[in-house]
Protein backbone atom coordinates (compact mmCIF):
# COMPACT_ATOMS: atom_id res chain seq x y z
CA UNK A 1 0.00 0.00 0.00
CA UNK A 2 1.41 3.36 -1.00
CA UNK A 3 0.92 6.08 1.58
CA UNK A 4 -0.71 9.23 0.26
CA UNK A 5 0.31 12.73 1.28
CA UNK A 6 -1.54 15.91 0.50
CA UNK A 7 0.31 18.24 -1.91
CA UNK A 8 -1.07 21.56 -3.20
CA UNK A 9 -2.47 21.24 -6.70
CA UNK A 10 -0.18 23.93 -8.11
CA UNK A 11 2.89 22.17 -6.80
CA UNK A 12 1.74 18.86 -8.18
CA UNK A 13 1.07 20.36 -11.58
CA UNK A 14 4.46 22.00 -11.70
CA UNK A 15 6.13 18.64 -11.48
CA UNK A 16 3.31 16.44 -12.77
CA UNK A 17 2.88 15.21 -16.33
CA UNK A 18 5.41 17.82 -17.41
CA UNK A 19 7.82 15.22 -16.12
CA UNK A 20 6.94 13.11 -19.15
CA UNK A 21 8.59 9.93 -17.96
CA UNK A 22 5.49 8.85 -16.10
CA UNK A 23 3.40 8.94 -19.27
CA UNK A 24 3.93 5.27 -19.97
CA UNK A 25 1.74 4.50 -17.00
CA UNK A 26 -0.11 7.68 -16.11
CA UNK A 27 -1.87 8.33 -19.41
CA UNK A 28 -2.99 4.72 -19.60
CA UNK A 29 -4.24 4.99 -16.03
CA UNK A 30 -6.15 8.12 -17.02
CA UNK A 31 -7.92 6.04 -19.68
CA UNK A 32 -9.06 3.60 -17.01
CA UNK A 33 -10.43 6.10 -14.56
CA UNK A 34 -12.11 8.24 -17.23
CA UNK A 35 -13.95 5.23 -18.58
CA UNK A 36 -14.94 4.19 -15.09
CA UNK A 37 -17.02 7.32 -14.58
CA UNK A 38 -19.32 6.52 -17.51
CA UNK A 39 -19.35 2.73 -17.61
CA UNK A 40 -21.62 1.44 -14.87
CA UNK A 41 -25.38 1.57 -14.66
CA UNK A 42 -25.88 -1.57 -12.58
CA UNK A 43 -22.86 -1.98 -10.28
CA UNK A 44 -24.11 -5.28 -8.87
CA UNK A 45 -24.52 -6.72 -12.37
CA UNK A 46 -21.38 -5.59 -14.22
CA UNK A 47 -21.79 -8.01 -17.13
CA UNK A 48 -25.34 -6.85 -17.81
CA UNK A 49 -24.24 -3.24 -17.49
CA UNK A 50 -21.53 -3.74 -20.07
CA UNK A 51 -23.86 -5.45 -22.52
CA UNK A 52 -26.54 -2.80 -21.99
CA UNK A 53 -24.27 -0.01 -23.21
CA UNK A 54 -22.97 -1.87 -26.23
CA UNK A 55 -19.95 -3.86 -25.05
CA UNK A 56 -19.42 -7.23 -26.67
CA UNK A 57 -18.00 -10.06 -24.57
CA UNK A 58 -14.73 -11.42 -25.98
CA UNK A 59 -13.81 -14.19 -23.56
CA UNK A 60 -11.40 -14.19 -20.64
CA UNK A 61 -8.86 -11.42 -20.10
CA UNK A 62 -6.23 -14.10 -19.44
CA UNK A 63 -6.68 -15.30 -23.01
CA UNK A 64 -5.28 -12.03 -24.38
CA UNK A 65 -1.88 -12.85 -22.90
CA UNK A 66 -1.97 -16.68 -22.90
CA UNK A 67 -0.08 -17.20 -26.17
CA UNK A 68 2.30 -14.24 -25.81
CA UNK A 69 6.02 -14.81 -25.37
CA UNK A 70 7.44 -11.51 -24.17
CA UNK A 71 10.32 -10.10 -26.20
CA UNK A 72 13.35 -9.47 -23.97
CA UNK A 73 14.63 -5.89 -23.84
CA UNK A 74 17.59 -5.01 -26.07
CA UNK A 75 20.98 -5.74 -24.55
CA UNK A 76 23.02 -2.64 -23.76
CA UNK A 77 26.58 -2.50 -22.39
CA UNK A 78 28.31 -0.38 -19.77
CA UNK A 79 25.03 0.55 -18.11
CA UNK A 80 25.32 2.88 -15.13
CA UNK A 81 22.94 5.33 -13.41
CA UNK A 82 22.72 8.63 -15.29
CA UNK A 83 24.96 11.29 -13.78
CA UNK A 84 23.45 14.67 -13.00
CA UNK A 85 19.96 15.91 -13.82
CA UNK A 86 17.70 14.23 -16.35
CA UNK A 87 15.43 16.39 -18.54
CA UNK A 88 12.38 14.71 -19.98
CA UNK A 89 10.21 16.38 -22.62
CA UNK A 90 7.03 15.51 -24.45
CA UNK A 91 6.23 18.49 -26.70
CA UNK A 92 2.44 18.22 -26.38
CA UNK A 93 2.68 17.91 -22.57
CA UNK A 94 5.73 19.98 -21.64
CA UNK A 95 9.13 19.29 -20.14
CA UNK A 96 10.77 19.04 -16.75
CA UNK A 97 14.09 18.34 -15.11
CA UNK A 98 14.52 15.58 -12.55
CA UNK A 99 17.25 15.77 -9.94
CA UNK A 100 18.39 12.37 -8.77
CA UNK A 101 15.94 10.76 -11.23
CA UNK A 102 13.04 11.19 -8.74
CA UNK A 103 11.85 7.61 -8.95
CA UNK A 104 12.78 7.14 -12.62
CA UNK A 105 15.82 4.84 -12.61
CA UNK A 106 17.46 5.86 -15.89
CA UNK A 107 20.61 3.93 -16.71
CA UNK A 108 22.80 5.01 -19.60
CA UNK A 109 25.25 2.98 -21.61
CA UNK A 110 25.84 2.09 -25.25
CA UNK A 111 24.76 -0.21 -28.03
CA UNK A 112 26.98 -3.33 -28.09
CA UNK A 113 27.38 -3.19 -31.87
CA UNK A 114 27.69 0.40 -33.06
CA UNK A 115 28.62 1.90 -29.71
CA UNK A 116 25.95 4.61 -29.93
CA UNK A 117 24.65 6.08 -26.68
CA UNK A 118 21.57 4.37 -25.27
CA UNK A 119 19.62 4.10 -22.04
CA UNK A 120 17.05 2.01 -20.22
CA UNK A 121 14.39 2.62 -17.58
CA UNK A 122 13.14 -0.51 -15.79
CA UNK A 123 9.98 -0.22 -13.70
CA UNK A 124 8.13 -2.83 -11.69
CA UNK A 125 4.49 -2.59 -10.65
CA UNK A 126 5.37 -0.90 -7.36
CA UNK A 127 7.61 1.59 -9.22
CA UNK A 128 4.78 2.50 -11.60
CA UNK A 129 2.39 3.04 -8.71
CA UNK A 130 4.99 5.13 -6.86
CA UNK A 131 5.24 7.36 -9.95
CA UNK A 132 1.47 7.62 -10.02
CA UNK A 133 1.42 8.56 -6.33
CA UNK A 134 4.05 11.23 -6.97
CA UNK A 135 2.69 12.81 -10.14
CA UNK A 136 -1.01 11.99 -10.72
CA UNK A 137 -4.01 13.46 -8.91
CA UNK A 138 -5.97 10.24 -9.39
CA UNK A 139 -3.55 8.43 -7.07
CA UNK A 140 -3.70 11.21 -4.50
CA UNK A 141 -6.97 12.96 -4.04
CA UNK A 142 -9.95 11.74 -6.08
CA UNK A 143 -12.32 9.84 -3.75
CA UNK A 144 -14.26 8.37 -6.66
CA UNK A 145 -11.30 6.27 -7.78
CA UNK A 146 -9.52 4.15 -5.20
CA UNK A 147 -6.75 1.56 -5.25
CA UNK A 148 -5.44 2.24 -8.78
CA UNK A 149 -3.18 -0.65 -9.69
CA UNK A 150 -1.20 -2.10 -12.55
CA UNK A 151 -0.91 -5.80 -13.30
CA UNK A 152 1.96 -6.33 -15.74
CA UNK A 153 1.44 -9.12 -18.26
CA UNK A 154 3.55 -10.42 -21.18
CA UNK A 155 3.79 -7.49 -23.62
CA UNK A 156 0.99 -5.63 -21.86
CA UNK A 157 -0.86 -4.79 -18.68
CA UNK A 158 -4.25 -4.56 -17.01
CA UNK A 159 -4.73 -1.13 -15.42
CA UNK A 160 -7.51 -1.12 -12.82
CA UNK A 161 -9.21 1.18 -10.33
CA UNK A 162 -12.08 0.71 -7.86
CA UNK A 163 -14.84 3.12 -8.84
CA UNK A 164 -17.24 4.63 -6.30
CA UNK A 165 -19.80 7.14 -7.58
CA UNK A 166 -22.69 8.72 -5.62
CA UNK A 167 -25.21 7.75 -8.29
CA UNK A 168 -24.27 4.13 -7.67
CA UNK A 169 -25.03 4.33 -3.99
CA UNK A 170 -21.38 4.39 -2.99
CA UNK A 171 -20.80 0.80 -4.11
CA UNK A 172 -17.25 0.19 -5.32
CA UNK A 173 -16.76 -1.64 -8.62
CA UNK A 174 -13.45 -2.58 -10.22
CA UNK A 175 -12.91 -1.74 -13.88
CA UNK A 176 -9.73 -2.38 -15.84
CA UNK A 177 -8.32 -1.41 -19.20
CA UNK A 178 -6.38 -4.13 -21.05
CA UNK A 179 -3.45 -2.80 -23.08
CA UNK A 180 -0.73 -4.43 -25.19
CA UNK A 181 2.43 -3.18 -26.83
CA UNK A 182 1.96 -3.22 -30.60
CA UNK A 183 4.27 -4.84 -33.14
CA UNK A 184 6.40 -1.69 -33.47
CA UNK A 185 7.35 -1.86 -29.79
CA UNK A 186 6.75 1.90 -29.54
CA UNK A 187 2.99 2.17 -28.99
CA UNK A 188 0.14 0.68 -26.96
CA UNK A 189 -3.12 -0.76 -28.21
CA UNK A 190 -6.22 -0.98 -26.02
CA UNK A 191 -7.62 -4.49 -26.35
CA UNK A 192 -10.75 -3.98 -24.28
CA UNK A 193 -12.16 -3.62 -20.78
CA UNK A 194 -11.76 -6.04 -17.90
CA UNK A 195 -14.91 -6.60 -15.84
CA UNK A 196 -14.47 -9.40 -13.33
CA UNK A 197 -11.91 -11.17 -15.52
CA UNK A 198 -14.08 -11.01 -18.66
CA UNK A 199 -12.84 -9.04 -21.66
CA UNK A 200 -15.24 -6.69 -23.41
CA UNK A 201 -14.54 -5.14 -26.80
CA UNK A 202 -14.52 -1.36 -27.18
CA UNK A 203 -17.79 -0.43 -28.95
CA UNK A 204 -18.34 2.00 -31.81
CA UNK A 205 -20.03 4.66 -29.72
CA UNK A 206 -19.11 7.66 -27.58
CA UNK A 207 -17.28 5.52 -25.02
CA UNK A 208 -15.35 3.81 -27.79
CA UNK A 209 -14.37 7.18 -29.21
CA UNK A 210 -13.11 8.22 -25.78
CA UNK A 211 -10.91 5.14 -25.55
CA UNK A 212 -9.52 5.53 -29.05
CA UNK A 213 -8.78 9.22 -28.52
CA UNK A 214 -6.96 8.49 -25.27
CA UNK A 215 -4.98 5.73 -26.97
CA UNK A 216 -4.03 8.13 -29.76
CA UNK A 217 -2.90 10.81 -27.29
CA UNK A 218 -0.83 8.31 -25.31
CA UNK A 219 0.94 7.05 -28.42
CA UNK A 220 1.54 10.60 -29.70
CA UNK A 221 3.23 11.38 -26.38
CA UNK A 222 5.41 8.29 -26.63
CA UNK A 223 6.43 9.19 -30.18
CA UNK A 224 7.54 12.64 -28.98
CA UNK A 225 9.29 11.47 -25.80
CA UNK A 226 12.86 12.77 -25.49
CA UNK A 227 15.33 12.40 -22.60
CA UNK A 228 18.40 14.59 -22.07
CA UNK A 229 21.06 13.25 -19.71
CA UNK A 230 24.79 12.71 -19.41
CA UNK A 231 24.43 10.40 -22.44
CA UNK A 232 22.99 13.18 -24.61
CA UNK A 233 19.54 13.31 -26.18
CA UNK A 234 17.72 9.97 -26.40
CA UNK A 235 14.35 9.01 -27.88
CA UNK A 236 12.09 6.00 -27.41
CA UNK A 237 13.39 2.87 -29.12
CA UNK A 238 11.29 0.04 -27.65
CA UNK A 239 8.92 -0.84 -24.83
CA UNK A 240 9.11 -4.39 -23.50
CA UNK A 241 6.98 -5.87 -20.72
CA UNK A 242 6.99 -9.16 -18.88
CA UNK A 243 5.21 -10.24 -15.69
CA UNK A 244 7.69 -8.34 -13.51
CA UNK A 245 9.11 -5.34 -15.40
CA UNK A 246 8.24 -2.66 -17.92
CA UNK A 247 11.48 -1.71 -19.71
CA UNK A 248 11.81 1.44 -21.80
CA UNK A 249 14.84 1.44 -24.08
CA UNK A 250 16.07 4.78 -25.41
CA UNK A 251 18.53 5.50 -28.20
Amino acid sequence: MISRTSTPNAARRSRGCTCGCGCLSLLALAVAVTLAGVLFVWPRLPNLAAQAIGFEERGAVAGVFAAVTPIPPPVLVNLAPAAGPVTVSVPNLGSGTLSGNEGVPLQVGSDPFGGAAAGQIMLGESDLMALCARYADVCLSDPRFQNPRVDLRPDGAVITADVTLPELGGIAQAVGVVVQVDSSGRAFRVQGLDLGGTLYAIPNNEIGNLVRNAESQLNAALAQLAVESSAGRLALDRITIDDALLTVTLR
